[in-house]
């Protein structure tokens, strides 16, 4: 198991303009074509029960998980990264956990999340820690298809 003594994980119930800056440098620092500012507020300013994580590394953001309500049952983990410097120190698993962890207390009962053939860390890890594929959306314009995965969570009473 890694080692984990040096990082805090941070969580924003709700949107904030301080999760958005976070997520912002983060998204910038990870994706080859991140979204802007605006895009990502939009995004998420309204999700009912918005939980952004962000995890800190000796106090320096490294990465981030993002997610809301789906439906009353079913929690959606939207999108997430880690930083290309700070990758194999097991921050995306605990980052899930946290967020699977929070779902659940909330009163989830699953957690949705999409991904992509080209994302194969991702999809890899989702499939190792208890998602499994349900559906395929074939919609896009770049004709890569969606990946849909779900992970049932243990039920524990809602906080």
């Amino acid at each position: 198991m890694p080692d984990l003594t040096d990082t805090e994980v941070k969580v924003y119930r709700g949107f904030s303009e301080e999760l958005l800056d976070s997520m912002h440098t983060l998204e910038s620092g990870i994706f080859d074509d991140p979204w802007s500012r605006a895009t990502l507020a939009g995004k998420c300013e309204h999700k009912h029960n918005l939980l952004g994580l962000i995890a800190l590394v000796n106090d320096q953001p490294a990465a981030f998980k993002i997610g809301y309500e789906f439906t009353s049952r079913l929690y959606y983990s939207w999108l997430g990264g880690v930083l290309p410097d700070m990758r194999h120190r097991g921050l995306a698993l605990h980052l899930m956990d946290v967020q699977h962890q929070l779902a659940a207390q909330m009163g989830y009962q699953a957690v949705r999340t999409h991904t992509h053939n080209k994302f194969r860390q991702m999809l890899l890890l989702n499939i190792r820690y208890g998602f499994n594929v349900v559906g395929v959306i074939n919609d896009r314009t770049d004709g890569e298809p969606t990946i849909v995965l779900d992970k049932t969570l243990p039920q524990n009473k809602p906080a």
